[in-house]
């Protein structure tokens, strides 16, 4: 929303479904892995998928980046 309006609604309104969504994903990877896991592998779960996601905060930005710069043609 702030790419089409630096309104400052718009702005509020973004950062508050990014964090509403941030928040989602933690609590439901937290509820994915001990619904499918013993109580003893909750911790290791946990971390895998934080570790995943850690990865893909790296990567995911990294290749947008690279994208923009032109160094990476998306289409042949």
């Amino acid at each position: 929303m702030p790419a089409l309006s630096d309104a400052w609604p718009l702005v509020l309104a973004s950062g508050l479904l990014f964090g509403a969504v941030f928040l989602s994903v933690v609590a439901s990877t937290t509820a994915l892995v001990r619904h499918n896991c013993a109580t003893a592998a909750w911790p290791a779960g946990i971390a895998a998928f934080t570790i995943v996601f850690a990865f893909g905060q790296i990567v995911g930005p990294s290749l947008v980046g690279a994208i923009a710069d032109g160094d990476i043609k998306p289409y042949p």
